[in-house]
């Protein structure tokens, strides 16, 4: 918080949790399924575009809010 990254405690423990689940979810898949889902989401970027960087930010943060 002092370098003026979060404004709040709780900023700081929400992005410390969406950090540990990315790393378990990474260590969660093999090379061939990490190949896969990258060609996966080439295919959506190809098909549908991209999403506005606010409203992704705001979609993942939320999330762990919905697993609890």
């Amino acid at each position: 918080m002092r370098a003026g990254e979060y404004a709040r405690p709780k900023d700081v423990v929400c992005a410390a949790v969406i950090s540990l689940l990315a790393r378990e979810t990474a260590a969660a898949f093999g090379a061939r399924d990490t190949e896969r889902l990258l060609a996966e989401g080439e295919e959506s970027l190809r098909k549908y575009g991209t999403l506005d960087a606010m409203e992704a930010l705001r979609g993942r943060r939320q999330r762990p809010a919905q697993i609890g």
